[in-house]
């Protein structure tokens, strides 16, 4: 639990947050990070954490622009500590051929 309250904090995201999803993946078309972005608005209770890049890294954050609780954080060595942020890992790519999640 400390180690989870530790990672929240350090993303800005409050200890309390009901619940916080985790999507780590590379910003690409395919794995419909528009869409999940899309959905979280439509919870007001939700933490969105993006934990990548890729080409659609400028187009995701417009798109998220103006929702706090959409926390992007670019490119990272080691996302073990975005896992232990979030409740959930969300993968909602339309394929993958081997995916490391």
């Amino acid at each position: 639990e400390g180690e989870r309250a530790a990672a929240r904090r350090a993303l800005g995201i409050p200890e309390e947050a009901e619940l916080v999803v985790a999507i780590v993946a590379r910003l690409i078309p395919r794995k419909r990070i528009a869409d999940s972005i899309r959905a979280a608005a439509c919870l007001p209770s939700c933490w969105m954490v993006i934990c990548g890049d890729g080409p659609l890294d400028a187009e995701l954050r417009a798109l998220a622009a103006g929702n706090p609780q959409v926390v992007f954080t670019g490119f990272r060595l080691d996302p073990r500590p975005v896992y232990a942020a979030a409740d959930v890992s969300l993968l909602a790519s339309w394929e993958e051929g081997f995916g490391q999640v």
